[in-house]
């Protein structure tokens, strides 16, 4: 399921304390990869969310199979996407928990299936080595004007 909050008209202080909250949720997720989506042009929030949805099923599909949406929580793709430069060069920083099976498609299949929802886009996916260092980058920007409402959560 995928979802968007909407932040509406918050203070820092309170944009502060919610960017806190998703770093200590990245922290329960048990992430294992950082995954950048960036279109290759400017795109409206709403529809890069679909794409990025798209994009995740398309992932789940092919990694386990037909029936992927019945398999067990432990199975599946979980991917928090934190939005970066929405005016200028819309991209999301993502950090996921990537099962074992599904691994060999989001390394070897990802970045087509990328080039499916994103024709100008880039996938960029790494390992994750220093959660620490991976949850702050990820979430930098989300004190700023509009960016909690188009944080992107796949589960």
């Amino acid at each position: 399921m995928a979802e968007r909050i909407n932040a509406g008209r918050i203070n820092l202080d309170q944009r502060l304390r919610l960017r806190d909250a998703y770093r200590d949720l990245i922290d329960e997720q048990n992430v294992n990869y950082f995954v950048t989506f960036n279109f290759g042009y400017v795109i409206k929030a709403m529809h890069a969310l679909e794409r990025l949805k798209g994009f995740c099923t398309a992932l789940e599909r092919k990694a386990l199979g037909r029936n992927w949406c019945k398999r067990p929580p432990a199975d599946r793709l979980v991917l928090l996407g934190f939005p970066e430069r929405p005016k200028l060069n819309p991209h999301w920083h993502a950090v996921a928990r990537v099962p074992e099976p599904m691994e060999i498609a989001l390394k070897g299949d990802g970045p087509l299936l990328w080039m499916k929802w994103a024709a100008r886009g880039q996938l960029w996916v790494e390992h994750i080595e220093d959660q620490h260092i991976v949850k702050t980058y990820s979430t930098k920007r989300l004190h700023n004007f509009g960016a909690p409402e188009d944080v992107f959560i796949y589960r």
